[in-house]
C-alpha cells in the first residue's frame, strides 16, 4: 500500500508541476533592447478581476499584483497603478497615457498594436448556470437556446462570435456579467473559471450554481506593451523569469490558489489511510475472532459508498469531455465560415459543410491531399511548410478563385497552425468564407456614396461656373460696337483667357473625380489632391457661408490611389459641412472648415476638421460600424467606406471629437520618401 500511495502521490505532483509549467512562451531576446533605465512605469489595471487583481480597503491586491510588485522589486522600478477597465486602457496604451496593461488575454485582433510578455497565469474559459438546469443542459448541450452573459474584449468573446444564433449580454468585466447571471438577465455566464469560482465563493452561491463546461478554451495571462515598446518588455519579462527561477512563483501561487490543491490532497491521504486501516481491521477479524465480522462489513459499506462516489465522478468527468466534443463539433456544423483541418503532411483531417458548400463539392474530402482539392492548393501551395514548421499564420488574406462550375469567387481565409497540449505543431487550420456578394455591395454602396457627392458638387459649382460665362457673354455682346477700341482689345485679351481657364480648371477637377478608375497606386502629390478637393467644394462652402481654412505643407507626397484619397477627402469635407450645417444657427461667428497637411520623420498627416455638431464617445466607437449613422438620410457607410479605403491605401485613420465643438479626422500614411 505505500508504494500505491506515493506512485500516487508523485504522479500528483508531477501533473501540478506541468499545469504550473506548460504555456510559459518566452520571447526572443535577441530582438529585444535590454540597456533601458526605467525608473517608474504606469499599470492600467482592470480591478473587477478578483482574485487575480482587485481593490480592498483602498489597497490593490490579487495574484497579478503580487507577482507585478516581485518584477518591480526585482528590477527596482516603481509601480504606479492607473484603474480603468480592459477598452480603455488599450487606447490608453495607444495614445501614451499609460505604459503597459496587466491582466490581458493574448488576442489576435489585439497583436498588431499591442505585444505581450510571457503568461504569468494558465487558467481556462468554463460556463455555469443554475444548479437545477444542470442535468438538462448535460443532456442537450445548445448554446443557442439560452441568454450567456460574458465579458468583451475576451478569448470567449472571439469564441461566440463564431457561433451563429447565439444570444449573449456583453459588459466590460466578468463582475458585471456575473450580476447580469444573478438578476435573471442571463441564462449562463461564460469566463475564466478562476474568477467564477471566487464570485460563487464569495457570495456564498456555490450550491447554486454549477459548472456545465469548465474548460471550454485555455486562457493565459500576460502583461500588455505598445509594440515598439521592446525596452519594457524586455525588463518585464526579465523581472518575471527571476521571480519563477527564484522560487517566488511558486509561493505567491500557493498563497492564492493552493489552499484548495492542499484540501485535495489531505482528502487523497485520510483515503489513502482509511483503506490501509480497512486491511489492518481485516486481518485482525480474521485472525482474533469472528466477532468483529459486523464491524468489517461496516467499514466494507462505506469503503463501497466512497468508491461509488469515486466512480460517479469519473462518469461526470466522462461526460464534460463528451459534451465538449458535441460543443466542438456544434461550432463546427454552425459556423459560417468553411473551416478545415489537415496534418503536418496535408491530409484533410476534418471539414465541415460550410467548407465543402463554399467549394461545390459533394463528397466528403477527408483523407485527401491538399493538392487534390484545387482551391486548397492555391491557398497552400507557398504556404504549407512555412504554416507548419515555421508556425507562421496567415491572417485576412484574400485571393480570386473560379470554381468548377465556372464561377469566379472571391474568398477571405486565414492559415494558422495547430497545436497540441505540448505546443507542438501537429497540422494546420484554415477557416475561409465567400465575400463575393459583400464585395459586390461594397462597390454598389461605394459608387452609390460617390454619386451623391457628385450632386452635391455640380449643384455648388453652377454658380461659380455662370460667372465666368456672363462676363465672356458680355464681352462678346461688345465686340461689335468696340472692336476697334484699344482698351476693349486689352481687356478682352486678358479677361476672357483667364474666364475660361477658371471654367476649364472647375471641370477637369469635376471630371477626375467622377471617371471610374481600378485602384492604381502611385506617387501622389498632396498638395495638388487638397487643391482639386477644395476646388470642387470652395464655392459650396461660400454659398453655405462657411470659411475655409487650408495649411498643408510643401513636398508632401504619399504611395496611393489618388481616386480613392481624393474619394475619402472629399467624403470627410461633405460630413463637415453637414455637421456645421446642423448648429449653424446656434452661432454668430461663421464656422470654419480646415484642412492640414504636415509630416514628421516617418509620416505624413492629413486632418479635416470641423466645427460642427460632434460626437459623444458612444457615437465615436459606432461611427466606423457599417450602417450606423446619426442623419436623416445617411446611409451608415460613409466613413466604413472611407476607413477601408485607407487602410487598402496603407494608412489609418484616426477620429477626435467633442460634442457641440467639432471633429477632426486624421489620416497617417507612411513617408513614401
Amino acid at each position: 500500500m505505500d508504494m500505491k500511495k506515493i506512485g500516487l502521490m508523485g504522479f500528483i505532483i508531477l501533473v501540478l508541476c506541468y499545469s504550473f509549467s506548460g504555456g510559459i512562451v518566452y520571447g526572443d531576446e535577441d530582438s529585444l533592447a535590454s540597456n533601458g533605465a526605467i525608473k517608474s512605469i504606469k499599470i492600467a489595471v482592470d480591478l473587477d478581476m478578483p482574485p487575480l487583481q482587485y481593490q480592498e480597503n483602498n489597497s490593490y491586491k490579487g495574484f497579478n499584483i503580487d507577482i507585478l510588485e516581485g518584477i518591480a522589486e526585482f528590477q527596482s522600478i516603481e509601480i504606479i497603478y492607473v484603474p480603468m477597465a480592459l477598452e480603455i486602457s488599450i487606447k490608453a496604451l495607444e495614445k501614451g497615457e499609460v505604459d503597459a496593461i496587466l491582466g490581458v488575454n493574448y488576442l489576435a485582433n489585439l497583436s498588431e498594436n499591442l505585444m505581450f510578455t510571457e503568461n504569468i497565469l494558465t487558467s481556462s474559459v468554463g460556463l455555469i448556470t443554475t444548479s437545477n438546469k444542470v442535468e438538462e443542459r448535460e443532456e442537450n448541450l445548445e448554446l443557442t437556446d439560452m441568454i450567456i452573459a460574458l465579458k468583451r474584449q475576451t478569448v470567449e468573446y472571439q469564441y461566440l462570435q463564431n457561433v451563429r444564433r447565439v444570444q449573449y449580454n456583453t459588459t466590460s468585466n466578468q463582475v458585471d456579467a456575473f450580476y447580469l447571471l444573478l438578476e435573471g438577465r442571463a441564462d449562463s455566464l461564460m469566463g475564466d473559471k478562476i474568477i467564477t469560482q471566487y464570485l460563487l465563493k464569495k457570495h456564498q452561491l456555490e450550491g447554486n450554481y454549477e459548472f456545465i463546461n469548465s474548460y471550454i478554451i485555455p486562457i493565459e495571462y500576460s502583461i500588455a506593451v505598445y509594440k515598439d515598446n521592446h525596452n519594457l518588455l524586455y525588463i518585464l519579462n526579465s523581472g518575471l523569469r527571476q521571480v519563477k527561477e527564484r522560487g517566488i512563483y511558486g509561493e505567491i501561487y500557493d498563497t492564492w490558489f493552493g489552499e484548495e490543491d492542499l484540501l485535495a490532497q489531505k482528502k487523497l491521504q485520510q483515503v489513502m489511510k482509511a483503506f490501509v486501516f480497512f486491511i489492518i481491521i481485516t486481518i485482525v477479524v480474521f485472525v482474533i475472532s469472528i466477532r468483529w465480522n459486523n464491524e468489517l462489513k461496516k467499514e466494507v459499506n462505506k469503503k463501497t459508498k466512497q468508491l461509488r462516489e469515486i466512480n460517479k465522478d469519473l462518469e461526470n468527468q466522462i461526460k464534460e469531455t463528451r459534451n465538449k466534443n458535441e460543443l466542438i463539433n456544434q461550432i463546427l456544423e454552425s459556423s459560417p465560415r468553411g473551416m478545415v483541418t489537415f496534418s503536418r503532411e496535408g491530409r484533410i483531417a476534418s471539414c465541415n459543410p460550410r467548407a465543402a458548400e463554399i467549394m461545390g463539392i459533394h463528397q466528403n474530402p477527408v483523407g485527401m491531399n491538399y493538392k487534390e482539392i484545387p482551391l486548397f492548393f492555391k491557398l497552400l501551395k507557398d504556404k504549407i511548410e512555412k504554416v507548419t514548421i515555421d508556425g507562421m499564420q496567415f491572417l485576412s488574406e484574400e485571393t480570386e478563385w473560379t470554381r468548377q462550375d465556372g464561377g469566379n469567387h472571391s474568398i477571405r481565409y486565414m492559415i494558422y497552425p495547430l497545436k497540441n497540449y505540448e505546443k507542438v505543431i501537429t497540422g494546420m487550420m484554415i477557416s475561409f468564407e465567400d465575400n463575393t456578394e459583400e464585395k459586390e455591395i461594397r462597390a454598389a454602396l461605394f459608387a452609390r456614396e460617390k454619386s451623391r457627392a457628385l450632386h452635391d458638387i455640380v449643384a455648388g459649382i453652377a454658380h461659380e461656373i455662370r460667372n465666368p460665362l456672363t462676363s465672356i457673354k458680355t464681352f462678346v455682346e461688345l465686340i461689335p460696337e468696340k472692336l476697334n477700341n484699344p482698351n476693349f482689345q486689352r481687356d478682352i485679351i486678358s479677361y476672357v483667357p483667364k474666364e475660361v481657364e477658371r471654367v476649364n480648371q472647375l471641370i477637369e477637377n469635376l471630371i477626375d473625380y467622377a471617371k471610374p478608375k481600378k485602384p492604381n497606386k502611385e506617387q501622389v502629390n498632396v498638395n495638388d489632391l487638397i487643391e482639386s478637393c477644395c476646388g470642387l467644394y470652395k464655392p459650396v462652402l461660400e454659398k453655405k457661408g462657411f470659411l475655409l481654412d487650408v495649411q498643408i505643407q510643401k513636398d508632401l507626397k504619399i504611395q496611393a490611389d489618388k481616386s480613392q484619397i481624393k474619394q475619402v477627402i472629399i467624403n470627410f469635407i461633405i460630413n463637415g459641412i453637414e455637421a456645421m450645417e446642423e448648429i449653424e444657427n446656434e452661432r454668430k461667428s461663421p464656422l470654419v472648415l480646415s484642412i492640414s497637411g504636415w509630416k514628421d520623420a516617418k509620416h505624413i498627416y492629413l486632418q479635416v476638421k470641423d466645427e460642427g455638431a460632434g460626437m459623444t464617445e458612444e457615437e465615436i466607437n459606432n461611427a466606423l460600424n457599417p450602417f450606423y449613422t446619426t442623419k436623416m438620410k445617411g446611409t451608415g457607410l460613409g466613413l466604413t467606406l472611407s476607413k477601408q479605403s485607407i487602410e487598402e491605401n496603407g494608412g489609418q485613420l484616426m477620429i477626435e471629437s467633442k460634442k457641440n465643438i467639432g471633429t477632426s479626422m486624421i489620416i497617417t500614411f507612411q513617408r513614401s520618401e
